[in-house]
């Protein structure tokens, strides 16, 4: 997975290693998080707050990082986790769950609903 923030800051999901790359605007390359929380990152995406969302694939769940890089876990339980999409228009992530060959829409305003599951 791979994303871009605001400040033009590029985010890498590293699934062997468990960690999420940062490559910043001068070239420079660092880990923005180092296994906390991750097992298998594939997916990416970025909200308007610069927040980062991971589909953690071997941990079947999606988190979200901060800046700060606090790490909350939006979606719990959901097998195998791949690609993300988040639309700024609604706030919504969408992520397609392998485990069940299903989309999942997330609210990302409010993480307290069930995700509703299309098939």
């Amino acid at each position: 997975g791979i994303a871009k923030d605001s400040k033009n800051n590029i985010y890498v999901a590293n699934f062997v290693k468990d960690s999420i790359e940062r490559v910043k605007t001068d070239g420079t390359k660092e880990i923005f998080l180092d296994k906390v929380g991750l097992l298998g990152p594939v997916g990416l995406a970025i909200d308007e707050d610069d927040n980062l969302y991971v589909a953690n694939y071997n941990g079947n769940s999606i988190v979200r990082i901060t800046q700060d890089r606090e790490v909350i876990v939006l979606v719990d339980k959901i097998t195998r986790p791949y690609y993300l999409f988040y639309d700024k228009r609604s706030n919504k992530l969408f992520a397609t769950v392998q485990g069940n060959d299903s989309l999942v829409e997330i609210d990302t305003k409010n993480v307290s609903k069930l995700p509703i599951t299309f098939r």
